[in-house]
């Protein structure tokens, strides 16, 4: 009977997400004019927020333009968070990159490569992500200015963060620190009381339970997401959508940009490929590059900007010798935390496939269904062996409400996400269907070591070599040992305790040789299990143009390229405090007011200390 049920909800939304999807498709163009003011290249959470802003003038004509699709046949599955993790394997939205086989990290996935999800459809990465809200430490941004990124310190980025977010709770409305009234609404996550205990567990550990987006991160905090009514709100759907009537804004799905046209060291417009045609737009102003960290980075190289030893080795004439390319970074989480509970609060198969689950998250936008990949809760650390220097936390620390072993459809998921061998996958994970229990997932948020993107080929069809380089540096290593650790002390709380809370301790089969516990055991472990979350970053940096390290300068213009900006993850000089894809649309927000040289917001009414 349950079964039944969930195929008519299932029958409904498929229903709803058709509808939706044909506002998108009907709105879609099939051919470009000759010539635009702007033409931004990608459709992903950066492309969405500039394609809203600068098409708000009437008098200019903007091309929006993104390799994937509006909307797939699976569209219905973008707004119900708890699919996420099973949308991030789908190869009709994801790029599904992988890493080239890496020497010091993933080294129990299949032929040492980990894999990468990053998004290909209207709304990118911000229609297949975990959908958290999680702005970054203020000295993130402090950090990004005494790089030499002048105007991009937190008390300048603060305005645009408020401007985009619709915040629901109202409890934060008097800290002045975040909107009420911009496109992107963020809810709090609590499908469960564990959200509450972890909390509680993070006061008895020393740490305050706060607001992670406002004037400290350190501490413990229930999920904030960007969801409505248990429904995705991704960039398509909060910035494009309203405004795809627009006459003077043009949105092309399905288009391969092959290439930045480039005159004179100006860049006038680009070659792209839709269903097998060519076609060429011209830019009178701008050319935008959205593509992010990979393809942003993979884009200019095959237009002629980036490292010249490489460009020459790929018989590219080089018209800009910048390092496009390098000091990709990214987040590193560690699976494999499991906790067996007493008490059955905890999300399992059998609760999410219940008729009155369905009724719950159908009818009211609660419920399982609404959990967004199963993060109930989110706690920051500072680490022990941080400089003086580094002021923004070293260590994140997820509360999952579920074990990943909760289901066998689960932890095939996670294989494909992750590339992890399915045989130790099973060692695992394995034989804990529908038991009650949570995951602590610990991550690495500033990585030491430095990956690349670098061209495979000329041929744009060709994706790109990444080699992240994880854990070449051994103090990353040693961070996320220490967030293990954290996360020990975390279960051995009186509060957890008082949930009947087990550690499942199942031994890696490559890490038996070490005492289980042990500093070298959680290194090996870390080693093989470690894998990247697919927020990529820094691939153009930020900085001066007298800074050999820099790709674009503080206003996002290309140093050595007139008339080409690049707006989205890649321009980071170093990587945020949490999941990217809020600075993202900050990024874009306050690039559409260097662009168009207006200023749309005002200075945040906080005293920061």
């Amino acid at each position: 009977m349950a079964s039944l049920w969930i195929a008519v909800i299932g029958t409904i939304l498929a229903v709803y997400g058709y509808y939706w999807q044909a506002t998108f498709r009907e709105k879609i163009q099939d051919k470009a004019d000759e010539v635009y003011d702007y033409i931004i290249v990608g459709g992903g959470s950066a492309g969405c927020v500039l394609a809203n802003r600068l098409s708000d003038d009437p008098s200019v004509k903007v091309l929006l333009l993104e390799a994937g699709e509006g909307q797939s046949k699976f569209s219905s599955l973008v707004d119900e968070p708890h699919a996420a993790l099973s949308l991030r394997t789908n190869r009709h939205v994801v790029w599904n990159d992988s890493t080239v086989p890496q020497k010091h990290s993933c080294q129990s996935m299949l032929n040492k490569q980990c894999h990468l999800a990053t998004g290909k459809i209207l709304g990118g990465s911000s229609s297949i992500d975990c959908m958290l809200y999680i702005r970054g430490s203020r000295h993130d941004y402090d950090n990004w200015e005494s790089l030499g990124c002048a105007g991009w310190s937190y008390d300048n980025v603060l305005p645009y963060f408020m401007k985009s977010e619709n915040n629901i709770n109202k409890e934060f409305t008097s800290s002045g620190y975040h909107g009420f009234n911009g496109e992107l609404t963020v809810s709090d996550v609590r499908t469960t009381s564990l959200s509450e205990a972890f909390v509680v567990a993070g006061k008895e550990m020393g740490f305050p339970g706060l607001d992670i987006n406002a004037e400290d991160q350190e501490g413990f905090m229930h999920t904030q997401a960007t969801t409505s009514r248990g429904r995705r709100i991704s960039s398509a759907r909060a910035f494009l959508l309203p405004v795809m009537s627009r006459p003077n804004l043009h949105v092309i799905t399905e288009a391969h940009v092959q290439k930045i046209l480039i005159e004179n060291k100006r860049a006038v417009g680009v070659s792209f490929l839709r269903n097998g045609s060519a076609f060429v737009s011209n830019a009178n102003r701008e050319v935008i590059v959205a593509a992010g960290a990979v393809g942003s980075a993979q884009l200019l190289m095959l237009s002629g900007i980036g490292p010249r030893a490489h460009l020459e080795q790929m018989k590219i004439p080089v018209i800009s010798d910048r390092p496009v390319g390098s000091n990709l970074q990214d987040h590193l989480g560690v699976v494999g935390l499991e906790y067996l509970m007493r008490e059955p609060i905890a999300i399992t198969e059998f609760k999410v496939q219940s008729f009155w689950t369905s009724m719950d998250y159908f009818l009211f936008g609660t419920g399982y269904l609404s959990s967004p990949c199963f993060v109930e809760g989110t706690a920051f650390f500072r680490s022990k062996n941080q400089r003086k220097t580094e002021k923004s936390p070293q260590i994140e620390l997820h509360l999952l409400n579920t074990l990943i072993g909760n289901s066998r459809d689960l932890v095939e998921t996670f294989v494909l996400l992750s590339n992890l061998d399915p045989k130790i996958a099973g060692y695992l994970h394995g034989n804990l269907d529908l038991k009650n229990g949570f995951t602590l997932l610990p991550i690495l948020l500033h990585p030491k070591s430095r990956g690349t993107v670098r061209l495979q080929s000329k041929d744009p069809n060709d994706r790109p070599l990444i080699d992240l380089d994880a854990l070449s540096d051994q103090d990353d290593v040693d961070a996320l040992i220490e967030g293990i650790r954290h996360a020990e002390r975390l279960s051995g709380t009186n509060m957890l305790k008082q949930l009947g809370v087990q550690n499942l301790a199942r031994v890696h089969p490559a890490c038996s040789n070490e005492t289980y516990g042990s500093g070298s055991y959680w290194e090996c472990y870390v080693r093989h299990n470690a894998f990247p979350l697919s927020h990529l970053a820094g691939t153009c940096r930020m900085g001066l143009e007298t800074d050999g390290a820099a790709v674009v300068d503080p206003e996002l213009r290309v140093i050595g390229v007139d008339g080409l900006r690049v707006v989205d993850a890649s321009i980071m000089p170093e990587i945020v405090s949490g999941a990217i894809s809020a600075g993202v649309v900050m990024i874009a927000e306050k690039a559409a007011d260097l662009i168009t040289g207006r200023v749309t917001v005002h200075r945040a009414n906080v005293t920061l200390p």
